[in-house]
Protein backbone atom coordinates (compact mmCIF):
# COMPACT_ATOMS: atom_id res chain seq x y z
CA UNK A 1 0.00 0.00 0.00
CA UNK A 2 2.70 2.38 0.69
CA UNK A 3 4.33 1.49 -2.34
CA UNK A 4 1.68 2.44 -4.84
CA UNK A 5 1.02 5.56 -2.67
CA UNK A 6 4.89 6.44 -3.08
CA UNK A 7 4.25 5.24 -6.71
CA UNK A 8 1.57 7.63 -7.72
CA UNK A 9 3.29 10.70 -5.87
CA UNK A 10 6.55 10.11 -8.09
CA UNK A 11 4.29 10.10 -11.07
CA UNK A 12 2.11 13.01 -10.26
CA UNK A 13 5.43 15.25 -9.03
CA UNK A 14 7.06 13.95 -12.99
CA UNK A 15 3.88 14.70 -14.92
CA UNK A 16 3.83 18.08 -12.87
CA UNK A 17 7.72 18.83 -13.61
CA UNK A 18 6.75 17.77 -17.14
CA UNK A 19 4.25 20.19 -17.76
CA UNK A 20 5.63 23.13 -16.38
CA UNK A 21 9.44 22.60 -17.71
CA UNK A 22 8.95 24.73 -20.31
CA UNK A 23 8.30 27.64 -18.32
CA UNK A 24 10.77 26.81 -15.92
CA UNK A 25 13.63 27.14 -18.71
CA UNK A 26 12.15 30.07 -20.03
CA UNK A 27 12.36 31.51 -16.63
CA UNK A 28 15.86 30.61 -15.89
CA UNK A 29 16.86 31.83 -19.47
CA UNK A 30 15.50 34.97 -18.66
CA UNK A 31 16.97 35.56 -15.35
CA UNK A 32 20.63 34.87 -16.89
CA UNK A 33 19.96 37.75 -19.53
CA UNK A 34 18.31 40.27 -16.75
CA UNK A 35 21.45 39.64 -14.75
CA UNK A 36 24.03 39.77 -18.02
CA UNK A 37 22.54 43.51 -18.91
CA UNK A 38 22.52 43.94 -14.91
CA UNK A 39 18.70 44.37 -14.49
CA UNK A 40 18.10 41.86 -11.86
CA UNK A 41 15.56 44.46 -10.47
CA UNK A 42 13.38 44.88 -13.39
CA UNK A 43 13.38 40.89 -13.58
CA UNK A 44 12.45 40.78 -10.09
CA UNK A 45 9.84 43.32 -9.94
CA UNK A 46 8.28 41.86 -13.18
CA UNK A 47 8.05 38.42 -11.95
CA UNK A 48 6.69 39.42 -8.46
CA UNK A 49 3.85 41.61 -10.22
CA UNK A 50 2.91 38.77 -12.46
CA UNK A 51 2.74 36.17 -9.21
CA UNK A 52 0.75 38.97 -7.06
CA UNK A 53 -1.75 39.59 -10.18
CA UNK A 54 -2.40 35.87 -10.48
CA UNK A 55 -3.07 35.00 -6.74
CA UNK A 56 -5.38 38.23 -6.49
CA UNK A 57 -6.91 36.94 -9.85
CA UNK A 58 -7.27 33.60 -8.97
CA UNK A 59 -8.68 34.10 -5.52
CA UNK A 60 -11.83 36.77 -7.30
CA UNK A 61 -12.44 33.85 -9.72
CA UNK A 62 -12.71 31.43 -6.46
CA UNK A 63 -15.11 33.98 -4.52
CA UNK A 64 -16.68 34.37 -7.82
CA UNK A 65 -16.89 30.87 -8.61
CA UNK A 66 -17.25 29.19 -5.38
CA UNK A 67 -21.21 30.60 -4.10
CA UNK A 68 -22.62 29.43 -7.27
CA UNK A 69 -21.05 25.71 -7.01
CA UNK A 70 -22.35 25.80 -3.50
CA UNK A 71 -25.66 27.14 -4.84
CA UNK A 72 -25.95 24.59 -7.63
CA UNK A 73 -25.67 22.04 -5.12
CA UNK A 74 -28.48 22.62 -3.02
CA UNK A 75 -30.84 22.53 -5.74
CA UNK A 76 -29.55 19.22 -7.49
CA UNK A 77 -31.81 16.37 -7.84
CA UNK A 78 -30.83 12.82 -7.63
CA UNK A 79 -32.09 10.48 -10.03
CA UNK A 80 -33.06 6.81 -9.40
Amino acid sequence: MIQRIRNLVLLILFITLFLFSGDLISLYVNSLWFSEIHYEQVFSKTLFTEIQLGSVFGILFFLLIYPNLLWVNRFKTTRP
